[in-house]
C-alpha cells in the first residue's frame, strides 16, 4: 500500500497546486458515486450530490445508500468505493490492515442518544439497577458502554441488565411495554421513536458521549467520517480539494435548512421528512478536516484500544491515515 507520507502534514491535499479538469466520458469516476449510510450525516452528502457542488471537476455525481457494515466492508475491500461515509473505527481497522483508505473529514461528533420511558438521566450513577437496550451485542457501543460502566465502578450483571434489540422499532416497543428503562438509538431513528410514541411518552435523556464525559472529561465521539480511496488520490486528486470545500457548504446548508434537507432525503429513508428534520438539531453535523482534529481522533482510537484494540486493527492509526 502506498502511504500518503507527503500529505501527512496539517492541510494535506489542500496545500497542493492541482490542475482542474472536467469529467470526460471515459473517466472512471463518471459517475462519481458517494456512499453514505442510513443516518443523518447522509443529508449533507445527498445535497452535495444533487446540487452538483463538485462541478466543473465532476459533472456526474450520485449518492448511494448502504444498509449495513458488511456492505461497507465489501464495498471498500472488493470494489474500492472512491468516497464513502464510514464509521471511524471501521476506517481505522481497514487502514491498519493495509486497505488504502484515508480519513478526510469528521461528519458527526455524536448522534447516539439514550431514550427513556420516564426517568431522565443526568449522570452515570442513574444507570444503577436499570434495564438498558443496546443495538447489538459486542459491537462498538456495547463494548464502549460496558467499558465506561466498569470505569465508573459498575458490574454489568450485578448492577445493570443489558438486552439487545433487533431494530429501533423493537426498542420503542420494549420501552412502551415497560420491558426496558432506556434504549440507545442513533438519529434519525431516535427522533422517530420519540415523535411517533403515542401510548407512553418517551424522552431524549442523555447523549451517548456524555458517558465519556462522566468518565474521562471528553464528551465528543467522532462516530463517522468521509474516507477517500487511494485510487482517487492517484488518478483524480483535484476531486479531494473540491470535495473538502463542497462538504463544508453542504453541511452548513443541511443545518440551516433541515426540512429541505429532510425532504431531499425521503427517497433514501423510510422515515417521514418532519422526523428527519427534527433529528438534524441533535446530530452534531460537521465537516471537520481530519488533519485539524488528528489529536482528538487519535485520543478516541487510543480509548478504544483500552478495551478492544482488535476493533481498530490493533492500534491507533498513524499520521498517514489523515489527509
Amino acid at each position: 500500500m502506498a502511504l500518503l507520507a507527503g500529505l501527512a502534514c496539517v492541510g494535506g491535499i489542500t496545500g497542493v497546486a492541482l490542475r482542474t479538469r472536467t469529467t470526460r466520458p471515459d473517466d472512471e469516476f463518471n459517475p462519481l458515486i458517494i456512499h453514505g449510510g442510513p443516518a443523518t450525516p447522509s443529508l449533507s452528502l445527498i445535497h452535495l450530490a444533487e446540487s452538483k457542488l463538485l462541478s466543473p471537476i465532476v459533472e456526474n455525481i450520485r449518492f448511494q445508500m448502504f444498509r449495513g457494515i458488511d456492505e461497507v466492508r465489501a464495498g471498500l475491500v472488493g470494489n474500492g468505493w472512491p468516497i464513502s461515509m464510514v464509521p471511524s473505527q471501521l476506517a481505522a481497522n481497514l487502514f491498519n490492515r493495509k486497505m488504502p483508505i484515508y480519513y478526510m473529514s469528521v461528519l458527526t461528533w455524536g448522534l447516539m442518544y439514550f431514550i427513556s420511558r420516564a426517568q431522565r438521566i443526568t449522570n452515570i450513577e442513574q444507570f444503577a439497577g436499570s434495564r438498558v437496550a443496546l443495538p447489538s451485542k459486542n459491537d462498538l457501543f456495547d463494548q464502549m458502554f460496558n467499558y465506561w460502566l466498569n470505569k465508573a465502578g459498575f458490574h454489568k450483571d450485578r448492577d445493570i441488565k443489558i438486552t439487545y434489540m433487533s431494530s429501533p422499532v423493537e426498542a420503542a416497543q420494549w420501552l412502551h411495554a415497560g420491558q426496558v428503562d432506556h434504549a440507545l438509538l442513533p438519529e434519525p431513528q431516535c427522533s422517530a421513536a420519540i415523535m411517533q410514541s403515542n401510548e407512553v411518552p418517551l424522552y431524549r435523556s442523555l447523549p451517548f458521549g456524555a458517558l465519556r464525559q462522566f468518565v474521562d472529561g471528553d464528551h465528543r465521539i467522532p462516530m463517522a467520517g468521509i474516507m477517500i480511496h487511494q485510487h482517487v488520490l492517484d488518478r483524480r486528486p483535484e476531486i479531494v480539494s473540491k470535495l473538502r470545500q463542497a462538504l463544508h457548504q453542504s453541511v452548513r446548508w443541511a443545518r440551516n435548512n433541515p426540512l429541505a434537507a429532510a425532504q431531499a432525503s425521503v427517497p433514501y429513508f423510510s422515515i417521514p421528512a418532519p422526523i428527519i428534520a427534527a433529528a438534524v438539531e441533535h446530530s452534531n453535523l460537521v465537516a471537520d478536516d481530519a488533519t485539524l482534529y488528528q489529536s482528538e481522533l487519535h485520543d478516541y482510537f487510543e480509548m478504544i484500544c483500552e478495551f478492544n484494540s482488535d476493533m481498530i486493527g490493533g492500534k491507533a492509526p498513524d499520521i498517514g491515515f489523515y489527509i
